[in-house]
C-alpha cells in the first residue's frame, strides 16, 4: 500500500489479493476504509456507543455481479482519499486512532470471506526550520529573557536552547544588588485532548456542551545547577547559557502533534523555570556575597511541534512569478 500526500489530503493507493485453492463463484467483493477511535475512559464501559466510533470514510467495490475465479491468486486495484481534517493515526492514554481496510467477498455455497488491515496514516506539517528569538519580561524583577530556540521538536535528535538573562543588577549607594542564578528546569508538556461521542443509550442534558476529556503529561525533564556565564563586568550585565533537550525515553508512547484535526488533539510545549537569588556584592569583592535577600522562580512556555515529518514553510507566489521573491536594484539618491 502506498501512501501520497498531495495538499492536505492523502491519497493512497493499495492492491487487494484474493487466493483461492480451488474455482470459486464470487457473487461480490468490497472493500470499505473506515476510521476506528476507541475510547479509554468512556461513559459506560460496557456500552459500543460509549467506547468507540467506527466512521465510514469510502467503500469500493471490485466484484458487483457473480463472477467464476479460476484457483490461484486475484488482484485488485484499488484507490482513495483519506480527507485532511480527520486524526492521525495514534495511540494515547485517552483514546486510539486507527484506520482499516476491511474486505469481504460473498461466494456462492460457502462461508464470507472476510479480511482486515491496519495502516498509519501521518501529517506532514508545515513549520518554521528557522531558530527564532522569544523575549520575557518579568515587572516584578525588571528581568529581561531572551529565549532562542526551534519550534520544531525531533523525537530522536537534539534540541537545543540559547538563554541571555539581562537587567540582572541594580546600583545602591554602596555596592550592588545582583541576581544569580541557581537553578534552570526544563519540561516538554503533552497536552492531550478528546471530545467524547454522543451515545443514544446514555446521553448529556440537551443543553449541556459535548464532554471533553484532558490530560497533560511530561515526557521530558531535567535541571541544570552550573554551566552557564555570568557577565558582570559588561556595560549591560546579563548571564548566557545553553542546554539541550529531548524526550526522557527515546522510542516513547510520546504523540506526534495534531492540533488542527477533528478527533483527539495533541499539542506540546517547552516549559523552563530560572530559579535565581538577590545577593549584595561589593564591586571591588564581586567574589564575596551576602546570604541572598531575595529569591524569584521565573517562567516561560513556548509552544513546539513534535514530529520528525516537516516541511519548510513556502513564501506566497504572486501571480505568475517564481517562489523566490524578486530581486531589486540598488538606486542611488
Amino acid at each position: 500500500m502506498d501512501i501520497f500526500n498531495s495538499g492536505s489530503d492523502a491519497y493512497i493507493s493499495g492492491r487487494l489479493l484474493l487466493n483461492t485453492e480451488e474455482a470459486i463463484q464470487v457473487e461480490s467483493l468490497d472493500a470499505t476504509v473506515q476510521l476506528h477511535v476507541r475510547y479509554k475512559r468512556p461513559r459506560k464501559k460496557n456500552c459500543a456507543n460509549c467506547t468507540q466510533d467506527l466512521i465510514p470514510i469510502t467503500q469500493w467495490s471490485a466484484i458487483s455481479t457473480l463472477t467464476s475465479l479460476p484457483k490461484g491468486q486475484h488482484e485488485f486495484d484499488m484507490s482513495f482519499v483519506i480527507p485532511s481534517h480527520l486524526p492521525v493515526s495514534m495511540d494515547t492514554p485517552l483514546a486510539t486512532v486507527e484506520y482499516e481496510v476491511y474486505a469481504k467477498a460473498l461466494c456462492t455455497e460457502r462461508e464470507p470471506i472476510v479480511s482486515k488491515k491496519i495502516f498509519k496514516v501521518e501529517r506532514i506539517l508545515e513549520a518554521e526550520s528557522n531558530k527564532q528569538l522569544h523575549t520575557y519580561n518579568f515587572s516584578s524583577t525588571n528581568i529581561t529573557t531572551t529565549l532562542c530556540l526551534n519550534s520544531v521538536v525531533r523525537p530522536t535528535g537534539t534540541n537545543s536552547v540559547q538563554i541571555r538573562i539581562d537587567n540582572i543588577t541594580s546600583g545602591l549607594a554602596i555596592g550592588l544588588e545582583v541576581w544569580k542564578l541557581q537553578k534552570i528546569t526544563w519540561k516538554l508538556e503533552e497536552s492531550i485532548t478528546v471530545t467524547l461521542p454522543n451515545c443514544p443509550r446514555h446521553p448529556t442534558a440537551p443543553t449541556s456542551q459535548p464532554i471533553q476529556q484532558s490530560e497533560t503529561r511530561v515526557i521530558g525533564k531535567k535541571s541544570l545547577r552550573h554551566g552557564w556565564e555570568e557577565h558582570l563586568n559588561e556595560s549591560q550585565p546579563h548571564i548566557t547559557f545553553s542546554f539541550d533537550y529531548n524526550l526522557n525515553r527515546v522510542g516513547s508512547d510520546a504523540v506526534y502533534a495534531c492540533d488542527e484535526s477533528a478527533g483527539p488533539q495533541v499539542t506540546h510545549a517547552l516549559l523552563v523555570e530560572l530559579h535565581l537569588e538577590k545577593h549584595f556584592v561589593l564591586p571591588e569583592s564581586p567574589w564575596m556575597r551576602s546570604p541572598p535577600r531575595a529569591e524569584t522562580t521565573l517562567r516561560m512556555t513556548r509552544p513546539v511541534v513534535l514530529t520528525d515529518l516537516v516541511e519548510p514553510s513556502v513564501p506566497p507566489a504572486y501571480g505568475g512569478s517564481s517562489d523566490s521573491p524578486p530581486n531589486y536594484a540598488e538606486v542611488g539618491y
